[in-house]
């Protein structure tokens, strides 16, 4: 799964070991400048390796880029494929590395969707056993006479000159050197060594126990134990087995594989950008698309198309979930008493404007009264105001009802103005957190249709969607209007990435201070409308028999049912 690094810098290196340097691989570059207090070092970009000529207890880093990707931390474990990554220390220009137990915890380098790029292993200089020869040709002493004695047993022996007083035959010793030499490691030869320990005395070796025969026993015995571990340890090392697309599952969430394409859906308010596969030990940020390689039920190895969504709490209208969903309605139910120093005021809504079905919700465009008292004659009516129903993602901040009637009107102010227009979103407080990038969106609405009766502006119900970035910028949007009765109709809207969809020049009004972006913004907010009334966020109208300035038509009432997020 590793992309190929390319070529650090150009250079030849050679790798001591035993008595002689033999060429290290074309792969294998030197690279001064990955740390600040080492330099003796070979990168090996085919293996992944940073070989160190000496061993140390701390490495500080002065840079990794040479090592390919955007950014990089240490390994949790020794996985090279799929490691679990230390998220919280971030590697950087002055992090010290520190040897844990003897070895050094295995760089992550990662690419710019912080997909594994590679993982690269930090390699100490091997240990030599007390048998070998030091690399400037000098022999390594031992502490026991036995040891030695046992050694030289082994290495002096000749066949081809044949000695009574000789200890040793070189026959059997060329053919335990042969077998050893087969065996390609250093742990056997001083394996050997120990057999040949364990055979001899502290004394002087007679001619029986440098004999033939038990020289070649002793190299049989050792070349047929050296094959058993090695099949042993073959056999205990299984295959790695081949993760299906199908096998996923994620903590709390659920997965659909279609085709070549995986769709995680995760529950609302989980951080996208850091999903992690129960299978595997890194986290993937799935805000994007990106490309997974995973085999499929038929155990091909194919390139998945993963992606994550969310679904916005309460989209099925069984329950509202105030926390997410705001509405005018939660003034509109309310009797509304304000205090004057001459008279005093009620304010009424003629209906409420939300109706919540069990299934769906149905939000009406409803008028609000006020009304004077005169301790005479009690209250008398004194105008009217249109209020669209309108049900959005968000929280509306209005407590009083009178808001809605005259937004400044306090106590002993006046009179409340019958005249004013009221911008009903600056009572709202309008979109919420969000990061996916859905594709479009699916809803079943009716509508009945009132025709207003101001000729100016027309009466059409309202549904939209915008992603917004940081910065509140559009990323993406979708729109809905409608200027007839409709019933029980289906719709999927495709969002237009890089696209307002006419919004901002429609005179909607719920979208203060917004931008188009080109689409490729990161998601921070969703913002979602559903009003009765396009227009009537503005409540206008006037004294009895003066309600020409209503901006939509009373009673007008849009139903929502099964609205749902497409990935």
């Amino acid at each position: 799964m590793f992309k190929w690094l390319g070529i650090l810098l150009v250079a030849i290196c050679f790798w001591a070991c035993g008595e002689t340097e033999s060429a290290v691989s074309e792969n294998a570059v030197v690279d001064m400048t990955l740390f600040d207090n080492f330099e003796k070092y070979v990168v090996d970009s085919k293996k992944f390796e940073i070989k160190l000529s000496s061993d140390l207890d701390t490495l500080e880093i002065h840079s990794l880029a040479s090592l390919g990707g955007k950014s990089y931390y240490l390994a949790l474990d020794g996985d090279l494929e799929d490691p679990e990554i230390d998220w919280d220390n971030p590697l950087d220009s002055g992090v010290v590395l520190v040897k844990e137990n003897g070895v050094f915890k295995n760089i992550v380098v990662l690419d710019e969707s912080n997909r594994v790029y590679a993982v690269w292993q930090i390699v100490l200089p091997e240990v030599k056993s007390s048998s070998s020869k030091e690399t400037d040709g000098e022999e390594s002493s031992s502490s026991e006479d036995s040891t030695e004695s046992s050694s030289s047993d082994i290495a002096e022996s000749s066949s081809s000159v044949e000695s009574e007083s000789s200890s040793s035959n070189e026959d059997s010793a060329e053919s335990s050197s042969s077998d050893i030499a087969e065996s390609s490691s250093s742990e056997k030869t001083a394996s050997s060594s120990s057999v040949e320990l364990e055979s001899s005395s502290s004394e002087e070796v007679d001619e029986s126990s440098s004999s033939e025969e038990p020289v070649e026993s002793s190299s049989s015995d050792i070349a047929e134990s050296s094959s058993s571990v090695e099949e042993e340890s073959s056999s205990s090392e299984e295959e790695p087995g081949v993760l299906k697309a199908s096998e996923l599952s994620i903590p709390d969430g659920s997965i659909f594989v279609e085709g070549e394409r995986i769709y995680v859906e995760m529950p609302y308010g989980t951080d996208l950008t850091k999903l992690k596969f129960n299978q595997l030990d890194s986290t993937v940020d799935l805000t994007r698309t990106i490309k997974m390689d995973f085999a499929d039920d038929l155990g091909e190895m194919t390139s998945f198309s993963v992606k994550a969504g969310v679904q916005l709490p309460g989209s099925d209208f069984s329950k509202r979930e105030k926390s997410f969903w705001g509405t005018t309605a939660d003034v509109m139910s309310q009797t509304d008493f304000v205090k004057h120093n001459i008279n005093d005021y009620r304010f009424t809504a003629k209906r409420e404007n939300l109706k919540e079905n069990g299934s769906s919700i149905s939000i009406s465009s409803e008028l609000v009264v006020a009304a004077a008292n005169t301790y005479v004659m009690g209250y008398i009516d004194g105008g009217w105001k249109l209020v669209s129903g309108a049900y959005f993602a968000g929280t509306f901040l209005g407590t009083r009802l009178h808001q809605l009637y005259d937004l400044d009107y306090a106590d002993e102010s006046g009179a409340p103005d019958v005249d004013e227009e009221v911008d009903v979103t600056q009572l709202m407080s309008l979109g919420q957190p969000f990061n996916a990038r859905p594709e479009s969106f699916e809803v079943v609405y009716s509508y009945v249709h009132e025709n207003g009766e101001n000729k100016d502006v027309p009466q059409e119900a309202l549904i939209y969607v915008l992603l917004v970035s940081a910065d509140n910028k559009i990323v993406a949007s979708g729109l809905i209007t409608e200027g007839t009765s409709v019933d029980n109709k289906k719709a999927v809207v495709a969002l237009n990435y890089g696209s307002d969809s006419g919004i901002l020049d429609s005179e909607y009004g719920f979208y203060p201070n917004m931008q188009v972006g080109d689409g490729s913004e990161d998601v921070a907010t969703i913002h979602v409308m559903f009003a009765s009334s396009a227009y009537g966020f503005i409540t206008a109208g006037g004294l009895k028999g003066n309600d020409a300035k209503y901006r939509g038509g009373e009673g007008s009432t849009l139903t929502i049912d099964n609205f749902k997020l497409i990935y």
